[in-house]
């Protein structure tokens, strides 16, 4: 998900869309994306693989309104991968100990933004739904164990909402010393309101290297086995390292999935 933007026409309407990637920042290790909001400048480049859920009966001079509307808000989504206990010879930069990640949240509370779930987002960008003041989306790439046991119990407590991005080759293994959820623990969370599952691929390769044939398998095999294994709609992507061309988007499109 590399910067772009490009307006795009989707069942009718004409929006000017952001991809998730143009608004994610890191936390922890970047004091929560400089306090996440020295405001996110929407770059040039790239677009968003987005459509609306339900075409608006708005036309085109509307629905473009609504888009540019939605950019302006500039919501910021913020990432996050491991969550650990503490750091040691297996951790790597982007981890967060559990005690800098309720540090962060304690920031949110503080400076009062209101975390929001990928469907608030959406609905906000597809129909201008509005959102409350400060909102913030919160996600956890690569469905680890720490982010069940040590930021699930801390999101819960402040009834925060998040996103668990998943890459289904990987569920109930181990990377390092970084253990995966399993399918239990994932069919757990889909069942918690508060949590979205979203897809990450399959093996987390990098999409744009990959045959046509390749990518659609990674699009759709991890699509198809989060719903099957959890009974859940899963609409949300995540291309792994953000990387993504104007061909995988249209892959990803493709796919079914109505926010990248």
């Amino acid at each position: 998900m590399k910067n772009i933007r490009r307006l795009r026409r989707t069942a009718g309407l004409f929006l000017f869309l952001v991809p998730l990637s143009l608004l994610t920042l890191w936390a922890c290790n970047n004091s929560i994306a400089a306090d996440m909001v020295k405001r996110v400048s929407p770059p040039s480049g790239q677009t968003a693989t987005v459509e609306p859920a339900v075409a608006e009966p708005a036309g085109p001079k509307a629905g473009f309104e609504i888009g540019m509307a939605a950019m302006g808000q500039r919501t910021p989504v913020i990432m996050y991968h491991d969550i650990i206990e503490r750091r040691g010879r297996g951790s790597v930069w982007f981890d967060c100990t559990t005690e800098e990640f309720q540090k962060n949240i304690d920031l949110i509370v503080e400076r009062g933004y209101t975390p929001v779930s990928l469907k608030d987002l959406h609905e906000h960008l597809t129909s201008g739904k509005p959102l409350p003041p400060k909102a913030i989306v919160l996600t956890f790439d690569d469905n680890y164990q720490g982010f069940y046991d040590r930021a699930y119990p801390i999101l819960k407590q402040h009834n925060f909402p998040a996103a668990v991005f998943v890459h289904t080759g990987f569920v109930g293994q181990q990377t390092g010393e970084h253990p995966k959820m399993t399918w239990e623990t994932l069919q757990e969370l889909s069942k918690d309101p508060l949590i979205t599952i979203a897809s990450h691929t399959v093996t987390h390769p990098d999409m744009p290297t990959l045959t046509s044939d390749k990518q659609v398998e990674e699009l759709t095999k991890s699509k198809e086995d989060l719903e099957s294994h959890l009974g859940v709609k899963v609409d949300y992507f995540a291309y792994p390292e953000g990387k993504n061309d104007a061909v995988t988007q249209g892959f990803t499109k493709d796919a079914g999935y109505t926010l990248a």
